[in-house]
C-alpha cells in the first residue's frame, strides 16, 4: 500500500520469529516471545539506522525520488522505468544480510550456553 512498513523488514522479522519465536505449547513462556521481539527490534533499529525510515512511501521517495502507487498499472510501469526493481532488490538483499547476521549471532550465543 505504500503506507505500511517495508516488506523486506517484515520478511526479516518473520524469519527471526520462525526460528526464535514460541510454539503453541510455549505460550505461557513469555521469555520465548520476548527473545523474538528483541531480535526483531534489533533488525528494525538497524534498518532505521541505515535507511532513516521503514515506511514504503518514504523509502521509495528516498530511493527514486517519489512514491509510486503500485496498484495502478501506469504507476507500476513508471516505477519500473525509475529503477525500483534494482533499488528494492538491493534493499531486500541488505535486509536479508542483516537478518542472517542477527540469526547466526543468536544461534552462536545459544550454542555457548
Amino acid at each position: 500500500t505504500g503506507d505500511g512498513h517495508c516488506g523486506a523488514l517484515s520478511g526479516g522479522a518473520i524469519a527471526i520469529s520462525y526460528l526464535f519465536g514460541r510454539k503453541k505449547e510455549d505460550f505461557p513462556k513469555m521469555l520465548k516471545q520476548i527473545k523474538a521481539c528483541l531480535l526483531s527490534k534489533k533488525l528494525h533499529d538497524q534498518f532505521i539506522e541505515k535507511y532513516g525510515t521503514c515506511r514504503c512511501t518514504d523509502l521509495q521517495t528516498k530511493l527514486v525520488g517519489r512514491f509510486f502507487n503500485m496498484y495502478d498499472p501506469a504507476e507500476m510501469e513508471a516505477a519500473m522505468k525509475a529503477g525500483m526493481p534494482d533499488k528494492c532488490s538491493t534493499l531486500v538483499g541488505e535486509v536479508a544480510r542483516m537478518t542472517t547476521k542477527i540469526i547466526l549471532e543468536e544461534r552462536e550465543r545459544e550454542a555457548l550456553k
